[in-house]
Parts: C-alpha cells; sequence; structure tokens
C-alpha cells in the first residue's frame, strides 16, 4: 500500500512539474512575442530607435543629443518614432556594434539580447537569493514576472533596463559572495550606463563597504574619460 501510495505521489508531482514547465514555456513565448512583433509587423521601437540613431549619428560626426538629427536618421532607416537621446556618451560607445548594423539586423540582436538578457536576470535572482530553481519557485518566479507589465512593456519598446537589471542584479550576487571589486564594477557599470543606480552606493557607504564604493566611482569615472 505504501508503494503504492509513493509511486501515485510521484506522478502527481511529475504531473506538477510537467504543468509547471508547460506554464513557464508559455510564459517565455509571451516575452518572446513581444520582442518579435516589430520585427514582423514594423511595431514601433521608439525607446530603441532612439538609442540607435543616436549610436548610428556618433559615427558619422553628427550630434546625437539632437532630436532633428535623430529625427532625419530615422527616416533614413525607416524607424517610425524617435525621441530625445538622454543617456551618457559612454552608452554610445558601448552601443558601437549595433550601430553600425542595418536598421533591420540591429533590431533584431537587440531583442534577442533582451530575452538572453531575461533569463540570465531570472538565473542571477535565484543564486542571490540562494533558491533552488524546483518547480514551486519556477512557478512563483514566472508568476511575478507574468503580472509585471513593466517588464513587458521594456522588451515591447526596446528599453535597456534589462540590462541595468542584470548589472544590479550581479552586482547584489557578487557583494552576497564578499566580491566587492566586481560588485563596485558592476554597480559602476550601472550608472556609467544609466545615472540612476549610482544612489545604491548610499547603501554601501553606510555599510562601510569603502573598497566596493571607491571601486565603483573609479569605474564611473572611468567611463566618463572614454566617453
Amino acid at each position: 500500500m505504501a508503494v503504492l501510495k509513493n509511486s501515485i505521489s510521484n506522478v502527481n508531482q511529475k504531473i506538477g512539474t510537467n504543468l509547471v514547465m508547460l506554464f513557464l514555456v508559455a510564459m517565455f513565448a509571451t516575452f518572446a512575442w513581444q520582442a518579435i512583433r516589430p520585427i514582423l509587423f514594423n511595431v514601433d521601437l521608439y525607446d530603441f530607435n532612439s538609442h540607435y540613431t543616436a549610436s548610428y549619428a556618433t559615427q558619422r560626426g553628427l550630434d546625437p543629443y539632437n532630436l532633428e538629427v535623430l529625427q532625419g536618421i530615422a527616416k533614413e532607416v525607416g524607424a517610425k518614432k524617435v525621441t530625445v537621446f538622454r543617456y551618457p556618451p559612454f552608452w554610445l560607445l558601448l552601443l558601437t556594434p549595433l550601430g553600425a548594423m542595418p536598421y533591420p539586423a540591429a533590431v533584431l540582436t537587440w531583442q534577442i539580447l533582451n530575452l538572453a538578457l531575461l533569463v540570465l536576470a531570472i538565473w542571477l535572482t535565484a543564486k542571490t537569493l540562494r533558491l533552488g530553481l524546483d518547480a514551486t519557485n519556477a512557478l512563483v518566479i514566472g508568476l511575478l514576472l507574468f503580472n509585471y507589465d513593466p517588464l513587458i512593456y521594456n522588451i515591447a519598446i526596446g528599453n535597456p533596463n534589462l540590462i541595468i537589471l542584470v548589472l544590479l542584479v550581479g552586482t547584489a550576487l557578487a557583494w552576497t559572495y564578499k566580491r566587492e571589486m566586481l560588485a563596485g564594477f558592476l554597480i559602476g557599470l550601472a550608472s556609467a550606463i544609466k545615472v540612476t543606480p549610482v544612489v545604491f552606493l548610499a547603501y554601501f557607504l553606510w555599510k562601510k563597504n569603502f573598497k566596493l564604493v571607491a571601486t565603483a566611482l573609479g569605474t564611473l569615472l572611468t567611463s566618463i574619460v572614454l566617453g
């Protein structure tokens, strides 16, 4: 009788795991659709367009912060809408490979990168929180992501926030394992791309983690010089 109960329990657990995996595949397919949709139907990726046209402008000696210049480039390459570019010059340096590509190839590359970053962010978060990716934890993470509209929206418009997310979660993971210089480098790099992550340095100052803060500031200053 006990053997029968164990067999039934194992079967139920296997069915539950398979259902969770099916749900996660469906969830990832939703994100993938948001990534592929602009390519198939020429849907407006206005945030990505700003980054692409700014990089394109820089490589041709034009002003990446001039909206009229960006609008002219957008019309030339076939991008629908473009907004003002507000990111630091260092980010333009990192965007060089994308700006050198034809617009359709750049869109495809960017959206594939976003999906890869999404998977990486989940894995880093699980490692940081020391979560085993069993069926239960995977289901909880999946439900949280699937119902987090800003994440879906970010992918839909081509926003670079997933890069910032991966760098910040990487910072947390490195700090958890007492890799202070690596953590400082990652948060410094995030701040070099988008200034707002620099506010997290206040927490590390409060914790008297001066090596991390010094590394972060050194990385940020280096990015300013390079930019």
